[in-house]
């Protein structure tokens, strides 16, 4: 998190190439991960999101996405817009997940999908929701779980908001059951989808559900210059990752039990320099 809020990841500039650069080498080290890159306009300007497959082991004909946006903007965006919480708390999350089932491997695959052109209107997730609607995949998705601004908390409440639509409300119901079972977490629920990547998946007709921390509407820095790490509280991440592994794993056939005893890495990969006990 703090590699990718070093850059200005402005989908318009060219500090946004070194972070999908650097996406691409993270996921590269990762065993049994397949990279690639999606370009797309976004006006004049070439785009790219970073997709990593990993296979499962089973042939299951069942497909999970967890994806986040990397892009980023503040009030002068050519300036700096490091985007700490917005979005590299929730891409960082894209990692940490995508390093933890490398390990413990799923029976269903999965492609961790880091996304550009949020910022400018869900360019990215649009894109990649678009390209599984031609490839004929789009009824394979079982789930895209989307993370956005997982890192923050205006107090000790860890409240999150897990979102969907009306078709996919039963979705929910995992996750509240994760979080009640593996987290501090308090839940609030919403049908009425908007504003991230998630939406464009929702709109193609496949189950979708966004992961954000409830306070995201009083964040002091958001889409400011001031989006730094320093302002973000790990153990609101910290639960916010817990409860999207125990649905992904669920989903993904992976062995629950072994990896929530997992821990968060604090190197090159690490998302937070927290633990799982």
């Amino acid at each position: 998190m703090v590699a990718l809020a070093g850059w200005n990841r402005w989908t318009h500039g060219t500090e946004i190439h070194d972070a999908r650069d650097w996406l691409v080498a993270r996921f590269g080290e990762l065993p049994g991960v397949t990279v690639t890159t999606q370009s797309f306009q976004v006006g004049s300007t070439t785009a790219w999101n970073v997709l990593a497959t990993l296979p499962g082991l089973g042939d299951t004909g069942r497909l999970l996405v967890v994806g986040g946006h990397y892009d980023s903007t503040s009030q002068s965006p050519q300036v700096a817009a490091p985007g700490a919480e917005d979005n590299a708390s929730g891409c960082a999350g894209v990692l940490e997940l995508a390093r933890i089932f490398t390990v413990w491997r799923p029976q269903v695959t999965i492609v961790f999908a880091c996304y550009s052109g949020e910022e400018q209107g869900l360019y990215g997730g649009a894109a990649h929701a678009q390209s599984l609607v031609a490839a004929g995949l789009a009824p394979t998705v079982a789930l895209m779980l989307n993370m956005d601004m997982i890192g923050y908390t205006a107090d000790a409440d860890l409240d999150v908001l897990i979102e969907t639509n009306t078709t996919h409300a039963g979705r929910l119901a995992d996750f509240q059951a994760a979080a009640a079972t593996f987290t501090d977490l308090r839940v609030v629920t919403s049908l009425y989808a908007s504003g991230s990547d998630h939406v464009p998946f929702l709109q193609r007709g496949m189950p979708a559900v966004l992961t954000i921390e409830n306070d995201y509407s009083i964040y002091p820095h958001y889409h400011r210059t001031t989006d730094l790490p320093g302002a973000l509280t790990p153990v609101m991440a910290e639960n916010i990752l817990r409860m999207n592994a125990a649905v992904v794993a669920a989903l993904a056939d992976a062995p629950l039990h072994v990896l929530l005893a997992d821990g968060f890495e604090t190197g090159d990969l690490g998302a937070w320099s927290v633990s799982w006990p």
